[in-house]
């Protein structure tokens, strides 16, 4: 049934005269023990039964082909006639499955090994291995993960995935929302080429003040923050301050938000902080809500201006 998918695909071009955006991106499984390696073997056996290019690479090969991870992966197993997965589309996966044994192991007190994380995507149509794409990891308020109606478009146009974990509203505690945001990083790192220098995170209201708690703690991950109608300012300097000062930040209100003149306060506070990277947005006639397509695609502009 593979196969046939993948034949079908190959020929809609042809078939209907149109560019129907489907690329070999190829697809790789990602190991970081040798008994994840050892069972990639077997499948690389059936593989070749059925005439598929898959092929187990080494860590250094994995690395040419996929970048942005944290993590030094032993090797991954590895078909390059494989079509990447693009539109919108759930995947779930486990801190086992995800981070191997070891990885697993250390956040556990937090999510036991086979615990089930669910991520929201959207990959563009046109995604192509060879551009690697920007990425967008959103933190919502809410259990939902999807973007706002009309953003589509402005992800389109500038190359960029988005992930967005489900059930880490602000009822979840900040740790827990703080790893789903980390980890969709490295599922999107094991499955897709992805640009490191445009790995931005965001967040609205409750999600944006946890997502400046990611930002100013993982700034070597993320180059860029964007805060929809919520932030918070840091009571201790933090560690990798000089990173934080090298990232954009973007703090996103309207001119009805409640929380707008404590982001204008707080984004005033950066600046004195001596971070220089920073753009004020406020939306006419918009309350506490998410803006519409304009200010998003202007936000995702000055982020990428940091390159």
């Amino acid at each position: 049934m593979m196969l046939e998918s993948m034949r079908i695909w190959a020929s809609l071009e042809d078939a209907t005269g149109e560019d129907v955006g489907f690329t070999r991106g190829g697809c790789f499984f990602a190991a970081n023990s040798q008994k994840e390696f050892e069972k990639y073997e077997h499948w690389v056996r059936i593989a070749a039964e059925h005439d598929i290019d898959t092929r187990l690479i080494s860590g250094p090969e994995l690395k040419q082909h996929v970048q942005g991870s944290a993590i030094e992966w032993l090797g991954a197993m590895y078909t390059p006639s494989d079509g990447p997965r693009t539109g919108y589309f759930r995947e779930t996966v486990n801190p086992l499955e995800l981070l191997g044994e070891q990885g697993a192991r250390a956040i556990s007190d937090v999510f036991a090994p086979d615990h089930k994380l669910t991520w929201q995507l959207y990959v563009p149509d046109s995604y192509d291995a060879r551009k690697p794409a920007g990425v967008m990891v959103y933190v919502s308020p809410t259990k939902s993960g999807v973007p706002k109606r009309g953003w589509k478009s402005a992800l389109d146009e500038r190359n960029m995935i988005w992930i967005a974990a489900l059930n880490s509203g602000n009822n979840k505690h900040v740790t827990e929302r703080s790893l789903k945001a980390i980890f969709a990083t490295t599922y999107i790192a094991q499955n897709y080429a992805i640009d490191i220098d445009r790995v931005y995170v965001s967040g609205f209201s409750g999600g944006g003040k946890t997502v400046a708690r990611i930002a100013r703690s993982q700034p070597d991950l993320f180059k860029g923050a964007l805060y929809i109608c919520g932030v918070e300012f840091w009571q201790e300097q933090p560690p990798k301050i000089d990173q934080v000062r090298d990232m954009h930040h973007v703090f996103l209100t309207g001119t009805n938000d409640f929380n707008r003149q404590e982001t204008k306060q707080i984004r005033k506070k950066y600046q004195q902080a001596g971070v220089a990277g920073t753009e004020l947005i406020v939306v006419r006639s918009m309350s506490h809500e998410l803006p519409p397509t304009k200010y998003f695609a202007q936000a995702i502009d000055y982020l990428d201006s940091r390159n």
